[in-house]
């Protein structure tokens, strides 16, 4: 079974909105666990299903349907897939993320005082895991078939090397497969030994933008840079996927980025798309009544390319996404209030400038 490993937290999946302070091993036995399953079973939603009840409330296809769709529920439970966020230890601040995702941002909330933009504060800019969750995990690398690391940043974190190393001595390069999430902006020579011994390997690359648009939404984002790791990734000829958050500064851009996952293409290629929904003020459907034929004829045509494609089948999720994006565009009216104050905001503490055309129409 999947369980998710954050820092200083346990939780079933990385949906989940509910942390657990008990270590992975101590809430594998829990009395939490046993409660959930248990509502799940009966049909009730538990408190931190809120993610999937909404999208599917929103005709939205849910991480809990995907997972319904693609892996069997076994007799005897036990951990097979391990889902690490090692670290909040991340080199960009993208404008959808948050403090506890990334140490950039953790370190701009304190500097900037942006705490009322979050509904929690940190007490630190780094939050790693406790020396218990590490042993926690290294227990498990012995039969997990599955381990998926997202950050911060991976490849900017020491211990997901050290965890590669740990499975390399017990010869599990053959057994294990490696899922690794991405921004691409450090795929250097020591990712790329690393990640050729593995013979199960799939990267996620998180992209949600190309060019400048990319830089702005991804801050710390160099997109020659970025854009060359991405051609080196697919050159290793593993399984590949294109993540993208459509927020509303991204679904504007969105026919750029669909023809980029499209030019791109290979075998072992897929994309994922989600619609920002945390925080509510950047869902696309705080843009303006007047935007709103524009940005469905984008959406549109977003979902033409996609389903022209010859990977028609890889990307079946991103189209249920687009096409519950393109129903929410037509009948959802949220205030752009917040989401103007907070991109002034940042604006002004990045030095950068929002592109309101779509408030000016």
């Amino acid at each position: 079974m999947h369980q998710f490993i954050g820092q200083n937290f346990t939780k079933p999946c990385c949906n989940y909105t509910v942390h657990s302070s008990l270590t992975p091993k101590k809430y594998w036995d829990s009395q939490e666990l046993v409660d959930l399953k248990k509502q799940l079973e009966s049909g009730i939603w538990p408190r931190g299903c809120g993610m999937c009840k909404h999208a599917e409330e929103n005709n939205i296809i849910s991480l809990r349907e995907r997972s319904l769709n693609e892996y069997d529920i076994p007799a005897t439970p036990s951990v097979e897939y391990l889902d690490i966020r090692l670290s909040n230890k991340c080199n960009f601040a993208c404008r959808t993320c948050e403090p506890m995702f990334s140490s950039r941002i953790a370190k701009e909330v304190q500097t900037h005082d942006l705490h009322k933009f979050f509904n929690y504060q940190l007490d630190k800019n780094y939050v790693e895991h406790s020396d218990q969750i590490s042993i926690d995990v290294q227990q498990h690398l012995h039969t997990v078939k599955k381990i998926m690391f997202t950050g911060g940043e991976p490849t900017y974190i020491k211990q997901f090397y050290e965890i590669l190393d740990q499975l390399i001595v017990l010869g599990r390069e053959d057994q294990v497969h490696l899922c690794v999430t991405t921004n691409a902006s450090m795929i250097d020579d020591k990712f790329l030994s690393y990640a050729r011994k593995f013979a199960k390997l799939h990267i996620t690359v998180s992209l949600d933008a190309v060019g400048e648009p990319a830089e702005y939404i991804r801050y710390g984002t160099v997109w020659k840079t970025v854009d060359a790791n991405i051609q080196k990734i697919l050159n290793l000829k593993c399984s590949v996927m294109i993540n993208s958050v459509i927020s509303a500064y991204s679904i504007v851009h969105l026919e750029s980025l669909v023809d980029y996952i499209i030019v791109h293409e290979q075998d072992e290629y897929s994309a994922d798309m989600c619609i920002c929904t945390t925080p509510m003020h950047l869902n696309p459907c705080v843009l303006p009544k007047n935007s709103r034929n524009k940005l469905i004829n984008i959406t549109e045509r977003c979902i033409s390319k996609l389903s022209a494609s010859p990977r028609f089948e890889d990307y079946r999720d991103s189209l249920l996404v687009l096409d519950g994006l393109k129903q929410q565009l037509t009948n959802v009216f949220l205030s752009s209030d917040k989401f103007l104050e907070y991109t002034n905001t940042l604006d002004s503490i990045r030095k950068q400038k929002y592109d309101d055309t779509y408030f000016r129409m």
